[in-house]
C-alpha cells in the first residue's frame, strides 16, 4: 500500500496493514488522517470500499497496543463483521494477530478482546455504567452512521457519541450524505480539540446504467446513463408504451401468453405468512414480465441479480413463481445441498422438518433465493453465504438487504418504484433508490452495473427523475428524550439531562442549521425594505403612516364590533355564517390577540368563502357562556387564494400555522379561521347546489369570489348588525360611534376613503409592503434570539421531570429514587421503562406463574399487528387487565402533566373482557398465546401454525424478550428491589424460551 508522504506524519513508519490492491484516493486520504491521529467521516457509495479504512484503523490501533470498538446498527451485521475481522486479525497467518470479540444482546464472545464488535446499544449501556474497559479504548468505529436517521433508534448514536471520551479517535462510515460537514462540525463542537475530517467521494468504482421496463412492453428503456444524465425522451417513450397497454389489452396478452398463477407451481410457501399474499400478488406486475427480464439477465450473464420487493409475502410469491426455472449447474446444485444441510445440521430433527426450512432448499438448488426480515435468521444467513459464493443467481429481497451487508450484485431490479411505509404508499426517496441501486456492480468483476425498474403506472417525468437522479438523503437528527436517558443522567454525579440536550445533533441542527437561514432572510428583507423606503419622501411617508394607522384602528374596531355581535347573539350570527358566505378576516396566528389587529399591515386582511359553517352543537355548547376565549376559538373553514397569503408564516409553533394545501400546484388553500378574527361578514353569498362545495369546484369558487370583490369593492357590502341581524347593545352602539368618527377622519385625509383612486395609491401599497416586511423581521428576530439560548426540548424535559416526580422516580431535588434506579436498568423497550417498573413494584409478578409472566412481557416487545377486538383467551384476561390499567394510570399522569395525546396512531381495540376504557399502541398481545405455549415446551412447528406472523418475526420477538427478561432479572436482584423470587422467575423464564431454532447460533460465529 502506498501512502502520500504529506498525509503520513509517521514518515517512513511501516504501514499498519497492507492490502493486495491499490487503494482509491479516498481510502489513502482517510488512512493518512488516521495516521496523523485525526478522526474521519468516510462518506461513500455502497460497496465503494469503506471497510478498507476500518480494517486499517483496527490494525493501526492494535499495532499501537490500543483497544478498538467496532459498532454496527444491527446484530446480523455485527455477526458478519465478527466473522470478517476474525478471519483478518485472528488468523495465525495474518499480518496482525489479535483477539476479536463479539457483544450483542444475546451473544457474548471474548468480552476482553483487543477488537470488540458490538451493537451501538451495547456501547451506550457500557458508557452509562462507566465500564472500566473503556479507559483502554483508543478508537471507536461507527458503521452505517447514517442510521442516525432512524426515528426510534437513531438517538442511541447521538447519546453514544456525546458520552464517549474526547481522547478517542473516531471513524464514521456512512453512505453518501450531503451534509457530512455539518455532522463533523457537530462532533468537533461537542469534543473541543478533536480534529475530524470529511472524506467524501461520489465516484462509483463500477458505473451504473439505469433502465425501465413498462408493464406490457417487450424491451428496456435507458433512463440514466453512466454519467448520471437522465434520458427524458427515452422515459417518455416508456410512458407511451405503458399508456398504450390499456386493461383490456393486458388481459388479452396475459391469456395469450398462458400466464399461470404464482401458486400453481406445486411448491410450499417458504413462510406460513406468505399464504396471505395470494390476492395481492396477482394484482402486481405480471410474473411473466419478471421471468422475461430474469431470463434475459441469466442468458446474458448479468447475474447475480437482486430483485427488490417491498412486501415480504410478495417477495416469496415472486420467488416461488420461478420455481420451475433452474439457474445453477448440477455441480453448483450439489454444493448448495451440501452447504445447506451442514448449516441446518445443528437444529433438532423437528426444526429441520419445518416447512419453512424444507421449502427453501429446492429454490436455492435452482439458484433462487429469498431474503427478508420475516425469514428465520439461520435461513437468511444461509442465503447470504450462498449469494456471496455466487450460488444464488437471483435473490428476491426487501430493502433490508441493502443495508450494511457487503454483497454486491451485477444487476438490481426494482419490482416497483413505490413502497408502503406504514402510513401510505409513496415513491421511493432518492436516498432509498441510491442505497438499493448501489448494490449493482461488483468491483473488479463488472465493467458496469445494471439497474432495472418495473414501471406498472405512469409516474410524472420530474418525479421519476427526482428519484433516480436526486441527491442522497441528508443526515437529520432523530434525537428525543427517553425516561431511561433522563434518569441515567440524573443518576450520574454532576450530570444534567440539559447537557446531553445541548450537545445533541438535534440541538446543533436547530441552532446552527437554522441560524444562517434566518440571518440570510433578515438580510434579504432589510435590503428590500431599504430599496422600497428610498422612493418615498418623508412627508409622503408620514401621510401614508397616519392613513394606514387609522385604517388598522378601524379594522380593530370592526373586529370588536364583530366580537360583540357574536357575544350578544351567537345563534343569529350562525344563520349568516353559512356555506358560501363571503367574509374578510385577519391573517393572525393562534398566539395573536385582538390588540394585534392594530399593528397588522393592510395586506394581512384577507377575503375568502366559508366552506363549513359553525355547527349547532358548537353554539349550544357555548350558549350562555361569558368566557371570551371559548367564543374566540370557534372556527369556520374558509377557502382563500394562496397568493393572498403574502406574509411569510414563520410561527411554526402554532398548529394552525400549517394550512391544508389542496395540491402542490393549487392557487388556494383552506384555513380554519377563528370567529374572533372575522372583520367583515358580507351580504354576498355563493349558494352551493347541495350542502357543500365539492373539491373540484374550488377553483371556480375562488374565481367567483374574485369577481364579486371586483364588482362590489373591498368593502364587500358588510351585513349591518341592527338592520340585517337585528342585534343591538349599548357596547355595540359605542363601538359603532367610534367607527363612524374614524371613517369621517379617514375621508378627510389627503388619501380619502378609497385609496385606489388616490394619487397616493402606489405609494400606499409600497408602504403596506414595508409594514409586512417589518412584521416578518420582528418574527425572524424573535426566532433568532430564541435559537441563541433556548434548549429545543426544554418543555419536553420539564414535562418528563413532572411525571417522574409524581410517580416517585425522583424527588424534588431530582435525586433518583428506588423506582428511578430500576428504570435505569431497562433499555430493551422504547419508553416502556415506567410500565415495567410499576409491574415490579406493584407485585404483579409475585403470584404469577413463570409461563404467564413471560407471555405477558411479550406484549411489550412484540411488533406484530394486533387485530381489533382481539381476545387471546380467558386465562390471559386478568394479567392483561393489570397491564392495561397500569398503562392507563401512566397515561393519565402524563396527560395531566402536559403530554399531548397523539391522534395519528391506529391503536387496536381489545375485547371488552380485557380493556373497555383504554388501549395502548405499546401493548401488542397478538403473540401472547404462542409465547405461553413455547414456554411450556411446545414445538416451533406447533406454535407457528397458530399465527399469521412470519417465523422471523416470532424469533425476533423471542430474542428481544430474552433481553428484557435478563434486564428484569437484574432489576429484581438489585438493592432497589431485592426480590430473589422475581429474579428466579425471570431467569427461569429465560431457560424456558432459550432453545431450538428460536435461539440457533449464527453461522457467522
Amino acid at each position: 500500500m502506498s501512502m502520500p508522504a504529506e498525509e503520513n506524519s509517521s514518515g517512513s513508519r511501516t504501514p499498519a496493514f497492507t492490502f493486495p490492491y491499490t487503494l482509491d484516493k479516498f481510502q489513502s486520504e482517510s488512512i493518512g488522517h488516521l495516521e496523523n491521529g485525526d478522526s474521519v467521516l468516510v462518506s461513500a457509495h455502497t460497496s465503494a470500499g469503506k471497510t478498507t479504512v476500518a480494517t486499517y484503523a483496527i490494525a493501526m490501533h492494535l499495532r499501537d497496543k490500543r483497544r478498538v470498538i467496532y459498532t454496527s446498527p444491527i446484530k446480523a451485521l455485527s455477526n458478519q463483521k465478527f466473522r470478517e475481522f476474525s478471519d483478518t486479525f485472528s488468523s495465525p497467518t495474518g499480518q496482525t494477530t489479535a483477539s476479536v470479540g463479539l457483544m450483542t444482546g444475546d451473544t457474548t464472545i471474548r468480552s476482553n478482546a483487543d477488537c470488540l464488535v458490538m451493537t451501538t446499544e451495547i456501547l451506550r449501556s457500557m458508557l452509562y455504567r462507566g465500564t472500566e474497559m473503556l479507559r483502554e479504548v483508543g478508537c471507536v468505529i461507527f458503521d452505517e452512521v447514517h442510521y442516525m436517521r432512524d426515528k426510534h433508534r437513531g438517538v442511541v448514536w447521538e447519546e453514544t457519541i456525546i458520552l464517549l471520551p474526547r481522547k478517542c479517535q473516531y471513524i464514521f462510515l456512512s453512505a453518501t450524505i450531503p451534509n457530512g460537514q455539518q455532522f463533523v462540525d457537530w462532533v468537533m463542537h461537542i469534543h473541543p480539540g478533536l480534529k475530524c475530517h470529511v472524506v467524501h467521494t461520489d465516484h462509483r468504482p463500477v458505473p451504473l446504467r439505469h433502465y425501465v421496463c413498462p408493464t406490457g412492453g417487450n424491451g428496456l428503456f435507458p433512463i440514466v446513463d453512466e454519467s448520471g444524465v437522465f434520458q427524458e425522451d427515452s422515459y417518455k417513450k416508456a410512458l407511451a408504451v405503458l399508456s398504450a397497454m390499456d386493461e383490456e389489452k393486458r388481459v388479452e396478452r396475459s391469456q395469450k401468453t398462458g400466464e399461470t398463477s404464482v401458486f400453481d407451481t406445486g411448491y410450499q410457501n417458504i413462510t406460513a405468512a406468505a399464504k396471505r399474499s395470494r390476492n395481492a400478488s396477482n394484482k402486481a406486475s405480471p410474473v411473466q414480465q419478471i421471468m422475461q427480464i430474469l431470463s434475459h439477465i441469466i442468458l446474458n450473464n448479468m447475474h447475480p441479480c437482486i430483485v427488490f420487493v417491498f412486501a415480504k409475502a410478495e417477495c416469496e410469491s415472486l420467488a416461488l413463481s420461478l420455481a420451475k426455472q433452474t439457474f445453477n449447474t448440477e455441480e453448483e446444485e450439489q454444493f448448495v445441498t451440501h452447504t445447506y444441510k451442514n448449516a441446518i445440521s445443528g437444529l433438532c430433527d423437528d426444526d429441520q422438518q419445518l416447512p419453512a426450512v424444507q421449502a427453501l432448499l429446492p429454490l436455492l438448488q435452482r439458484g433462487i433465493g429469498i431474503h427478508h426480515s420475516g425469514l428465520l435468521p439461520i435461513l437468511k444467513e444461509v442465503v447470504e453465504l450462498l449469494f456471496s459464493a455466487g450460488l444464488v443467481k437471483v435473490l428476491f429481497s426487501t430493502e433490508t438487504f441493502s443495508m450494511g451487508l457487503n454483497m454486491p450484485a451485477r444487476t438490481v431490479v426494482f419490482h416497483s418504484i413505490k413502497k408502503y411505509d406504514g402510513t401510505q404508499k409513496r415513491l421511493l426517496t432518492s436516498g432509498e433508490y441510491i442505497q438499493m441501486s448501489g448494490r449493482a456492480g461488483r468491483r473488479g468483476l463488472d465493467k458496469n452495473g445494471v439497474v432495472v425498474t418495473l414501471l406498472d403506472e405512469a409516474i410524472e417525468t420530474k418525479d421519476f427523475k427526482n428519484v433516480t437522479c436526486g441527491k442522497a438523503d441528508p443526515l437529520i437528527s432523530s434525537f428525543h428524550l427517553t425516561y431511561n436517558m433522563v434518569l441515567n443522567l440524573l443518576r450520574i454525579e454532576d450530570a444534567d439531562p440539559r447537557i446531553m440536550m445541548r450537545r445533541s445533533f438535534f440541538q446543533y441542527q436547530q441552532e446552527f442549521g437554522k441560524r444562517p437561514i434566518i440571518e440570510r432572510q433578515i438580510e434579504e428583507l432589510q435590503a428590500k425594505r431599504e430599496e422600497l423606503r428610498k422612493d418615498i419622501s418623508p412627508d409622503v411617508f408620514k401621510v401614508c403612516q397616519q392613513y394606514s394607522t387609522a385604517r388598522r384602528v378601524l379594522r380593530r374596531l370592526r373586529s370588536e364590533e364583530n366580537q360583540e355581535i357574536f357575544r350578544a347573539n351567537a345563534k343569529t350570527v350562525w344563520k349568516f355564517l353559512q356555506v358560501g358566505r363571503i367574509i374578510k378576516f385577519l391573517a393572525t396566528t393562534e398566539s395573536s390577540s385582538l390588540k394585534d389587529a392594530e399593528s397588522l399591515p393592510e395586506g394581512m386582511e384577507m377575503s375568502g368563502v366559508v366552506l363549513s359553517a359553525l355547527s349547532r352543537d358548537d353554539l349550544e355548547e357555548n350558549d350562555g357562556k361569558n368566557d371570551d376565549s371559548d367564543e374566540q376559538n370557534l372556527r369556520v373553514s374558509v377557502l382563500v387564494e394562496a397568493e393572498m397569503a403574502n406574509v411569510i408564516n414563520l410561527n411554526n409553533d402554532s398548529k394552525d400555522s400549517v394550512h391544508e394545501i389542496i395540491n402542490a400546484s393549487s392557487k388556494f388553500e383552506i384555513r380554519p379561521i377563528r370567529v374572533a378574527d372575522i372583520s367583515c361578514v358580507s351580504k354576498l353569498r355563493i349558494k352551493p347546489r347541495e350542502s357543500s362545495f365539492p373539491t373540484k369546484q374550488y377553483s371556480q369558487l375562488q374565481k367567483k369570489v374574485g369577481e364579486l370583490i371586483t364588482k362590489h369593492g373591498e368593502n364587500l357590502m358588510p351585513l349591518d348588525a341592527v338592520k340585517d341581524m337585528k342585534i343591538e347593545t349599548e357596547k355595540l352602539g359605542s363601538i359603532r360611534g367610534k367607527i363612524e368618527s374614524l371613517e369621517a377622519k379617514i375621508e378627510k385625509s389627503p388619501i380619502g376613503r378609497d385609496a385606489s383612486e388616490s394619487e397616493y395609491a402606489n405609494t400606499l401599497a409600497t408602504y403596506e409592503e414595508i409594514l409586512i416586511i417589518d412584521k416578518n423581521l420582528e418574527v425572524l428576530n424573535a426566532q433568532l434570539e430564541k435559537l441563541k439560548g433556548a434548549l429545543v426540548l426544554e418543555d419536553e424535559l420539564q414535562t418528563m421531570i413532572r411525571i417522574l416526580r409524581k410517580m416517585d422516580y425522583i424527588d424534588g431535588n431530582n435525586v433518583v429514587l428506588r423506582k428511578g434506579k430500576i428504570a435505569c436498568e431497562i433499555t430493551t423497550t422504547d419508553q416502556d421503562e415506567l410500565l415495567l417498573v410499576e409491574l415490579l413494584f406493584r407485585g404483579v409478578f409475585n403470584d404469577m406463574e413463570v409461563e404467564l409472566i413471560v407471555a405477558l412481557l411479550s406484549c411489550l416487545v412484540n411488533v406484530h399487528k394486533t387485530p381489533d377486538q382481539f381476545d387471546p383467551g380467558e386465562k390471559y384476561h386478568s394479567a392483561l387487565r393489570k397491564l392495561y390499567d397500569i398503562s392507563a394510570w401512566i397515561n393519565k399522569i402524563s396527560t395531566e402533566s402536559g403530554v399531548a395525546i397523539r391522534d395519528d396512531i391506529s391503536v387496536p381495540t381489545m375485547a371488552p373482557a380485557i380493556s373497555s376504557t383504554v388501549n395502548s399502541e405499546k401493548i401488542m398481545p397478538s403473540l401472547i398465546d404462542i409465547t405461553y405455549q413455547w414456554t411450556q415446551g411446545a414445538k416451533f412447528t406447533q406454535i407457528i401454525r397458530e399465527t399469521d406472523a412470519f417465523e422471523g418475526e416470532v424469533v425476533r420477538m423471542m430474542r428481544r424478550l430474552e433481553e428484557l427478561l435478563r434486564q428484569m432479572a437484574t432489576a429484581a436482584k438489585s438493592s432497589a428491589v431485592g426480590s430473589h423470587l422475581i429474579y428466579e422467575k425471570m431467569m427461569n423464564g429465560i431457560e424456558k424460551i432459550k432453545r431450538d431454532i428460536v435461539f440457533a447460533s449464527s453461522l457467522y460465529i
